[in-house]
């Protein structure tokens, strides 16, 4: 087995698996914060609440991109 299959293979420890997951619970949590805003964007027709859904899905975009150069980091640390 090579080096990198010897990463591959090496479980994740508890703690990691903890740090990994806190990532995605707060992305889970965030966009479940906007649940109400889009029920009143789409279902009640209010602005206001169509920008935060707007600013939301912005912010959410950037957490995306933060994640994603996380995981190429990691990938290329590999």
């Amino acid at each position: 087995m090579g080096l990198a299959d010897e990463r591959l293979a090496s479980p994740i420890t508890p703690i990691r698996r903890i740090q990994l997951m806190a990532r995605y619970d707060d992305l889970k949590e965030f966009v479940e914060s906007m649940e109400r805003d889009f029920s009143q964007f789409y279902e009640k027709g209010n602005k206001a609440a169509g920008t935060r859904v707007r600013k939301g899905m912005q912010d959410l975009k950037k957490m995306a991109q933060d994640i994603r150069v996380e995981i190429q980091d990691k990938k290329s640390d590999m």
